[in-house]
């Protein structure tokens, strides 16, 4: 059964500074209310409401961009660069088609498991950005390392396109080259 899982995707942007300004984008705007719920002041960005937190001698600014990869690069980008963040997260909840316990991850590694060819014999994955041509080929994008947390880590299979159903789990998520970092 296809299940809700709690993730978090970090980036460093400007590693190894200092990390005091903090920019996180959520795909809703209930998982943008949650964190840290009631504090801050809200401010209107240009396709997004933004509210800037201080908390534990930190700036974050969070905000909520719409489902999807080109919502999310664009307030990513917008937040960045407003915000002259020191590191980008990315919170909020998927759907869970794996097997791995529990229901709350860090995620290592993402893919984007949409991006390919549709040839005669299925769905050629290749890495996002790549041209889909040739041997298909897909290697995960990993995330800085992060303090233990004594969460499990997971990779992220993430598409525009909501997957529903348990058979099509499988050809959803493609396997990478890479090796799963632990």
């Amino acid at each position: 059964p296809l299940r809700v899982a709690t993730y978090c995707v970090v980036a460093g942007l400007r590693y190894p500074k200092p990390m005091q300004r903090i920019a996180i984008i959520t795909g809703m705007a209930e998982e943008a209310e949650i964190f840290l719920e009631g504090q801050g002041e809200n401010f209107e960005g240009p396709s997004m409401s933004v509210r800037r937190i201080e908390f534990a001698g930190k700036t974050i600014a969070i905000g909520s961009s719409g489902i999807g990869k080109v919502n999310a690069a664009s307030a990513a980008t917008w937040l960045a660069r407003e915000h002259e963040a020191d590191m980008l997260m990315i919170i909020g909840t998927a759907g869970k088609i794996g097997t791995a316990e529990g229901d709350c991850f860090i995620i290592h590694e993402a893919m984007q498991s949409d991006y390919g060819a549709r040839r005669p014999d299925g769905f050629a994955h290749f890495s996002a950005g790549a041209i889909p041509f040739g041997e298909a080929k897909i290697e995960a994008y990993r995330a800085m390392k992060l303090p233990d947390i004594g969460l499990p880590h997971a990779r992220i299979a993430t598409a525009d396109c909501f997957v529903e159903c348990p058979d099509h789990a499988s050809a959803a998520t493609p396997q990478t080259s890479s090796a799963p970092a632990g």
